[in-house]
């Protein structure tokens, strides 16, 4: 049979959308005109950490924003007018973020890109949808963020990931009993949703959640808990964490000596969590944005441009920065207001980017590749275990999975 209906039921709309027809959307700033076009250029705003706590990956996305550009550049631009990036530093602090975006917006931008971590978007949720700005957003992926008419994301959500977590185990691996951590400290949001909605989605399949552990992420030893999440007998644990927490996490699982499977979110798709699990980590998967297997034309033509360009590989934040400035672009040519912004990318079918493919949904947000990797033996002349691509496949088949009685 199939999946609970209530298992993956979304709204077809947004809580503020459904607002927006309810009192008449010719009051909405949706349907304003977006700001003039001046020295014909096409001004965008760049919201991204340059400096404090998530410098490395702000870095990282405006190297990707700013191929995409140059590439849009080199055609056409917007419309048939240059890109002029306007990049600002938020020192990865959420109320700078609502700074700059409200100087941006007074600055004239026809549209943005917002921000590294949820927390540096979410802030401007209620700016972003009194102004109406267009904006993509690179990796932000608190589900609250839908709500905003204007405002998409280029990624997966944190509920869509803690899904396929779900499914992957139950589906594919065949286990019956997980353990989940549940990460305590404050700011913590991503890690706990992604373990309740796990948890919660696994039990509907049919599996049990034999215990919950509380843990915080500040914590300098996690063994107790460790211990006492073991103690229950699980199968598979999940670990939804930051990236070098993660790493630690894992590794202490297995000094403890659990080699059942591992899982976790695309908080561990960095090297720093190869860094810290340790070069025997054993059995462990977790969802991604990007893989470098994924074998289409635009993500080897990515590749390579962004290596002879920047002189390294890229990575997911790259391949994320790079997709959403060329989501805006395709969402922003011929807008005259916000709303045609909206209708440009509802009409997105089957758009190969850099990270994954990409078409609109229903649901108000993109149905995109996400991908599952799996950890190996460092390769020949590293001394890292290897991410490798283990599955990829559309959000939206997951909703289509079929329970075998």
């Amino acid at each position: 049979m199939k999946f609970p209906a209530l298992l993956f039921r979304t709204a077809l709309i947004s809580p503020v959308s459904a607002m927006l027809l309810l009192t008449g959307c010719i009051f909405s700033p949706v349907y304003q005109s977006l700001p003039p076009v001046e020295n014909n250029t096409v001004k965008i705003g760049v919201i991204v950490p340059l400096s404090g706590k998530n410098q490395p990956y702000g870095a990282r996305l405006r190297d990707g924003i700013q191929l995409a550009a140059d590439e849009l550049n080199n055609s056409r631009g917007i419309g048939g007018l240059p890109i002029e990036l306007l990049i600002r530093d938020n020192r990865s602090n959420p109320a700078e973020s609502l700074r700059l975006a409200r100087e941006l917006a007074d600055s004239g931008v026809r549209g943005l890109i917002p921000g590294y971590d949820s927390a540096e978007v979410a802030v401007l949720k209620e700016f972003l949808a009194e102004r109406a700005i267009p904006a993509v957003t690179p990796v932000a992926s608190d589900d609250t963020l839908n709500e905003v008419p204007a405002l998409f994301q280029a990624v997966f959500t944190n509920r869509e990931q803690a899904r396929v977590l779900a499914a992957y185990v139950w589906y594919w691996r065949k286990l019956l009993r997980m353990g989940i951590l549940i990460d305590t400290a404050p700011g913590a949001d991503y890690a706990r949703d992604i373990a309740r909605e796990c948890g919660r989605v696994f039990t509907e399949l049919g599996g049990s959640v034999v215990s919950s552990v509380e843990f915080r992420n500040d914590m300098t030893d996690f063994t107790p808990n460790l211990r006492e999440l073991l103690l229950s007998g699980p199968q598979v644990i999940l670990v939804p964490a930051e990236t070098s927490v993660s790493g630690r996490i894992v590794r202490r699982l297995r000094e403890l000596g659990f080699r059942g499977l591992i899982i976790g979110p695309d908080s561990w798709d960095e090297r720093e969590f190869l860094q810290e699990c340790g070069p025997t980590p054993g059995d462990c998967a977790y969802t991604a944005f990007y893989a470098p297997e994924f074998d289409r034309a635009e993500n080897r033509e990515f590749r390579t441009a962004f290596r002879k360009t920047f002189f390294v590989y890229p990575g997911a934040c790259e391949a994320q920065g790079y997709d959403a400035m060329k989501l805006l672009a395709t969402g922003l040519e011929g807008a005259k207001t916000p709303h045609d912004f909206i209708l440009n990318l509802q009409s997105i079918r089957n758009y190969s980017g850099a990270a994954a493919l990409y078409s609109f949904r229903q649901n108000g947000r993109f149905d995109r590749t996400i991908f599952i990797k799996s950890l190996g033996p460092a390769r020949r002349g590293e001394e890292l275990p290897s991410a490798r691509l283990s599955r990829s496949f559309p959000i939206s088949r997951i909703d289509q999975l079929e329970i075998n009685e």
